[in-house]
């Protein structure tokens, strides 16, 4: 499932990250890494952006960016 597809307090473990160049370098550098555990905390106005808690911090992202990251939840 991607990402964005998960609900609020819900948690998956990271299995792909379809996104690339800096933007990529950028997740990797926060703790968006493989097998790497990700938790729903809100969703934003819209569902435009929500906020998700990678290794006790708090990361917002857009919806299409979210798209590009698959998840399996725990």
């Amino acid at each position: 499932m991607k990402l964005g597809q998960l609900q609020v307090d819900e948690i998956g473990v990271i299995k792909k990250i379809s996104i690339k160049g800096r933007q990529k370098e950028r997740l990797l550098s926060l703790g968006f890494i493989k097998n790497s555990p990700i938790k729903m905390i809100k969703h934003g106005l819209r569902n435009k952006i929500s906020m998700y808690e990678v290794y006790n911090t708090l990361i917002a992202l857009r919806r299409e960016d979210a798209e590009l990251i698959e998840v399996e939840i725990l």
